[in-house]
């Protein structure tokens, strides 16, 4: 039970010998318990009270005289059902509530003779339904995801009156309102609410933690009275560093060998246009050039290693020759 201080005064009379007058309304009541008020009021030592009033809106339903017999009356309202015997002047118990008697309530003090000073205070309650079960996440079916991947979601908090609160957090941070969607189901026999909040967001760098995971997590509250949670752990795709390596063939191999060109440049596309993050296109990027640059090297050393032998079979043949 949640409970409320409120400041709404308002002052029937200019106070003279009454002061301090407020309440203690609880916030939020669970069908079915009892609610407990308090109304507090200080008065001068040699001035006495003359009556403690609660309404319901503008209608009395309980009175306290200290000076009648019996000093407490009671005033029939739909849903409301005062427990007399722990109801006093500063203290009020409604047993059993139902989601009817949700409102505004207010308490009037009225000091006595001469002065009939009188001060009124207003507070508000609601009385809920909790869900039975905790709130329910679907659609998000896969395990690993990359960045740049979107994300999907549902959760479902069933039958409470009013409709829980539902958000959305990844590793403990707050989806922005702009990337949900809230979306409810009211069941016209019972007044429950069924509400599903989906989650549609683009998986950036920052979702994901060093170690490459990420918590989805949906929260279900209800005043102070109920909170609950369901969670999902996805990973980060990071790719397979060795089929990377293996994208582009033996280190040796010619770009430009006939038996291997077509092989190689069809190997690459493939996998190469498979959805990728920044991070890899970098890497892959790298490779071809290194792949490049080695296969002109060895081309080159291959060429120059050619014209040497070339050169020297010339020159012995010369020299043979000149003998």
């Amino acid at each position: 039970m949640f409970f409320l201080v409120m400041n709404d005064v308002v002052q029937i009379k200019k106070a003279i010998t009454l002061h301090d007058v407020r309440v203690e309304i609880p916030r939020a009541v669970e069908r079915g318990e009892d609610a407990h008020f308090v109304c507090r009021y200080s008065l001068d030592s040699d001035q006495q009270l003359y009556a403690v009033k609660w309404y319901k809106g503008r209608r009395e339903f309980y009175r306290f005289q200290p000076n009648e017999i019996p000093p407490i009356k009671t005033f029939e309202i739909p849903g409301i059902s005062v427990f007399r015997s722990v109801s006093n002047a500063t203290h009020l118990t409604l047993r059993a509530v139902e989601p009817t008697i949700s409102g505004k309530y207010s308490c009037e003090v009225s000091a006595d003779a001469p002065s009939f000073d009188t001060m009124l205070v207003t507070g508000e309650m609601d009385v809920i339904e909790l869900p039975r079960t905790k709130p329910k996440i679907a659609d998000i079916n896969n395990t690993k995801y990359r960045v740049g991947d979107a994300l999907y979601g549902n959760c479902t908090s069933f039958n409470s009156r009013p409709a829980a609160n539902l958000t959305w957090l990844i590793n403990n941070i707050t989806i922005e309102a702009k990337d949900v969607q809230l979306d409810k189901i009211k069941n016209e026999t019972t007044k429950l609410e069924t509400v599903t909040l989906s989650l549609f967001v683009h998986l950036k760098r920052e979702h994901f933690t060093r170690g490459g995971k990420a918590k989805i997590q949906c929260v279900a509250k209800m005043f102070d009275a109920y909170m609950q949670s369901d969670e999902r752990i996805i990973e980060e795709d990071r790719g397979d560093m060795t089929n990377m390596i293996d994208l582009y063939g033996p280190i040796g191999a010619s770009l430009y060998d006939s038996d291997t060109k077509d092989a190689f440049m069809t190997h690459y596309i493939s996998k190469a246009s498979s959805p990728s993050n920044t991070l890899t296109n970098l890497i892959l990027t790298c490779l071809i050039f290194t792949r490049i640059i080695i296969s002109v090297f060895m081309n080159y050393s291959s060429i120059l290693k050619k014209s040497t032998i070339k050169t020297r079979v010339l020159t012995k043949s010369n020299v043979i020759t000149v003998s």
